[in-house]
This record gives C-alpha cells, sequence and structure tokens, in this order.
C-alpha cells in the first residue's frame, strides 16, 4: 500500500493563492488524467513571483515525501515568454518547473543527475495559454509523468538550465555568522540562512547562553530551545523545524512588531 502511494504523491507549491479558481483547474486536469493520484497542496501563498522564496521552501519540504513523489513549483513570472518548462530528475524524487531558477536549492541538495526541456507538446492540453502554463503544459505532464515514471518522454536533456546563487551564511572565524532573513511565516517568524550545523558548532564554543544575535534594532541574547522559553511578547532566537535559525516573538508577529522584513542582514556572534 505504501508503494502504490509512493507511486501517484504529486505537491504543487505555487503564488496562485487560493482566492481564484486556478489551483483547483490544475488538480482537475490532473485527476482527469490520472485518477488515483494522491495531490498534496503543499503551500499556494507563495508571495507573488518571489523565486527565491519558493527554491526555500521547496528545499524545507521535498525530503519528506514518498520516494519518486513529483514536486511542482509554479511561480512563473517570465510566463509565456521563452523561458523553457523542465522536469529535473533526482536521485529520489522528480521536479517539474519553468526554468527560472525555482529549482536551485534542490540542484545541490537532491543530487539531480538530468534535467530536461519539456518540448512533448503531445502531452500538453490542446490550447495552451500564455498566461496559464501551470493548467495547459506543468499539470497534465506531472500526471503523465507519474504514470510512466520516464522524464525522458518529455524532451531532451538540457545544461543550461537557470539558477541563482544559494544565499549562503558566511562564517567570519568561527566567531561570528553573518547572515539575512530569507523567509516570513505567517506567524511572522523570521528564518534566516544561518544553518543549524554552523550555529551549533558556535554554541559548542560559547555556550548557548553567550550567543546574540543582532537583527536590525533587535538584540537577542541567548538561544532558546521553543518559543514560549521567553516571556509573551520577548524576541525569541532558535532554530526552527527547518534547521535554520529563526527570529521570533512569543505569541507576537516578530516580523511586524520588530520591524524586520526579508533580506534584513543579520549577524550572530559569540
Amino acid at each position: 500500500e505504501r508503494r502504490n502511494m509512493a507511486n501517484s504523491m504529486i505537491s504543487l507549491l505555487t503564488d496562485l493563492g487560493h482566492h481564484d479558481h486556478y489551483v483547483g483547474l490544475m488538480k482537475a486536469i490532473m485527476w482527469d488524467i490520472h485518477p488515483t493520484a494522491n495531490i498534496v497542496d503543499l503551500c499556494h501563498e507563495i508571495n507573488p513571483y518571489d523565486i527565491v522564496e519558493a527554491a526555500f521552501k521547496l528545499e524545507c519540504s521535498y525530503r519528506y515525501f514518498p520516494s519518486r513523489s513529483v514536486h511542482v513549483v509554479i511561480v512563473d513570472p517570465e510566463v509565456g515568454s521563452d523561458r523553457r518548462p523542465i522536469m529535473a530528475a533526482g536521485d529520489n524524487h522528480f521536479f517539474i518547473a519553468p526554468d527560472n531558477g525555482v529549482l536551485s536549492w534542490v540542484y545541490e541538495s537532491d543530487n539531480v543527475q538530468r534535467v530536461y526541456e519539456i518540448t512533448a507538446s503531445h502531452y500538453f492540453m490542446e490550447n495552451v495559454s500564455n498566461t496559464f502554463h501551470g493548467r495547459d503544459i506543468f499539470a497534465p505532464c506531472a500526471a503523465r509523468l507519474l504514470r510512466i515514471m520516464d522524464p525522458t518522454a518529455f524532451g531532451d536533456e538540457i545544461t543550461d538550465y537557470r539558477k541563482f546563487k544559494i544565499p549562503v551564511a558566511e562564517v567570519v572565524a568561527g566567531k561570528e555568522i553573518k547572515g539575512k532573513i530569507i523567509s516570513i511565516d505567517r506567524f511572522g517568524n523570521c528564518i534566516t540562512n544561518m544553518f543549524e550545523d554552523d550555529v551549533q558548532k558556535m554554541v559548542e564554543q560559547a555556550g548557548k547562553d553567550n550567543i546574540s544575535i543582532a537583527a536590525g534594532s533587535t538584540n537577542i541574547k541567548g538561544l532558546s530551545d521553543y518559543y514560549a522559553q521567553k516571556e509573551v511578547k520577548q524576541p525569541v532566537a532558535l532554530i526552527g523545524n527547518a534547521g535554520y535559525l529563526e527570529i521570533s516573538l512569543n505569541k507576537g508577529h516578530a516580523a511586524r512588531e520588530l520591524k524586520l522584513r526579508k533580506n534584513l542582514d543579520i549577524i550572530l556572534s559569540a
């Protein structure tokens, strides 16, 4: 039973929201082609056009899915242009997305071996809109890939696919980490690009209570293990569930109340 689930899982990550009918149409098309497909709405509230945020959320999520799942990412500000639709095959997962860099993190983390340009137009919807490739190209190709599990059927392999430089935090002389806020969730928690392993090395050297985090005009002393470890409305720094340092406000909205924003420089020191 678990093998059957693993061979029929599609995740959807988009900036399409729930206000309109777009996500429902994509799912209807996939179910028409593959009626037993399990479709997971990973997230549809990516900030419009924010490729970096989508890439990060995909990195934080895809490995929890069964092996050989198909992950569809629709954050596509260049839809209708000459940007290519692509399909990537990793060690354990498949990815379908526009060729705009949104797969940059998984190119590194899932050891992607092959990337293909999707050119097999007989798999597309009959009339392809210039404004909704999610419905007319990506959805039907995802459902058909789930059936045949052969990315070579969709087009030729390419090596010139686009990727951006992943925003990696900088460790300075083992005493300081310079990073940025790269995502803010609905609770106002500000997720940085400071990875747990780097932070833990600092903790081992200096002790958890001697770590300081500077974020804008906010300074936090010490690392916490959970949000409620600090008093209500007190800022908290901790390692979040995705393995990255977070800046939060216990029972508050850190981004709004502490005036934090994406791409803000963060410094952790010992």
